[in-house]
């Protein structure tokens, strides 16, 4: 009970000084603040194996398995591979492609016994940050992947070696995988963009926008209106595209680096518009076609989102859209909020 009292005291205490008068006033403060090193924490198995049989050119291994405890996304890269010092079979390492598989298949004992090939094959999944671009790997120096940030991803062994053993043998190569922080690959402008001195120009100039994935080419041309041919455009770092033009067809084209199955694109985009696009197969042929129409807005209303659902299954390697002709006041067609949504 005392100490409840104590405090009830020296609470109204407190409350007598409220009444003195505060005059406001500003100070600086300077905020120094360290960023510490990322640490790269990387967990690999110290040994695995793998059993090649030259009967059936199976080869059954254990998969490498790689697990991220950076907190950060990291890059992978096959740094090295070389024959162990204990190794009791020591063949010459040498390039797949020394071979066609015919010959692979039939060099003779001595030759079987004299040189092989080891790689890699990263295996997908979704804890890469993006799309792997090689499926195998022989070489030094080469990037397998970045891992996302606490990822875990598998490697398999991979070999290319003959068929003509009279014994077995027992071979131990070292595998020195590399890991770093991800630097990243920004946007890369191809081409610049032509402008009349004012800002403002009778056509779009084709320009070429290079991504990871695929380039974007973006091109327009602004529409006759009576005697007048009036209009502006703008380009940033990010392939938007802003048109004000009392008339205007534009156009888009997406090439992919590789074929992909996508299952829909989404667009971005104030203006009357019925857009055609056009799908691509391998062999540059039409694969589909269909319309995306975005409702008429004003430019100070919010933009119109669209997506067009793709229906084929098969890999796409370009993609047209065709912003048709706009009647709007003012067009804005963000061109590259194209989202690539890959089918599992």
């Amino acid at each position: 009970m005392k100490k409840g009292k104590i405090a009830l005291f020296i609470a109204s205490v407190g409350l007598v000084g409220i009444y003195t008068p505060i005059h406001s006033s500003a100070e600086e403060v300077k905020v120094v603040g360290t960023f510490e090193a990322t640490i790269l924490d990387v967990k690999i198995p110290a040994t695995t194996t793998f059993i090649y049989n030259p009967n059936t050119e199976e080869m059954i291994s254990d998969h490498i398995n790689i697990q991220s405890e950076t907190n950060a996304p990291i890059y992978s890269k096959m740094k090295e591979i070389n024959i162990s010092e204990e190794s009791i079979w020591k063949p010459q390492l040498v390039s797949p492609d020394k071979y066609t598989d015919d010959q692979w298949n039939n060099l003779t004992q001595t030759k079987s016994k004299e040189e092989v090939a080891l790689g890699v094959s990263p295996l997908e999944s979704e804890e890469w940050l993006y799309p792997l671009e090689k499926d195998k790997i022989w070489t030094n120096e080469v990037k397998m992947g970045t891992i996302r940030n606490h990822g875990v991803v598998n490697v398999k062994p991979i070999l290319k070696a003959g068929t003509s053993f009279t014994t077995e043998d027992l071979l131990t190569a070292n595998y020195i995988f590399e890991f770093g922080l991800e630097e990243g690959e920004p946007l890369v402008v191809e081409e610049p963009v032509y402008t009349a001195p004012n800002g403002c120009a009778n056509t779009i100039a084709p320009n070429v926008y290079n991504y990871k994935d695929f380039t974007a080419k973006v091109s327009g041309e602004y529409i006759m209106q009576g005697n007048l041919m009036k209009g502006c455009h703008l380009f940033d770092g990010d392939a938007t595209t802003e048109w004000m033009s009392n008339g205007l067809a534009g156009s888009v084209t997406i090439d992919m680096k590789s074929p992909t199955i996508m299952s829909s694109i989404s667009f971005l985009s104030v203006s009357g518009q019925n857009m055609t696009v056009k799908l691509y197969n391998e062999n540059n042929q039409v694969i589909e076609t269909g319309k995306v129409y975005i409702a008429d807005k004003v430019y100070y209303n919010p933009a119109t989102r669209a997506t067009y659902q793709v229906k084929t299954s098969s890999p796409i390697t370009r993609i047209e859209v065709s912003g048709a002709n706009s009647n709007s006041g003012f067009n804005y067609f963000n061109l590259m909020e194209i989202e690539l949504n890959k089918r599992n």
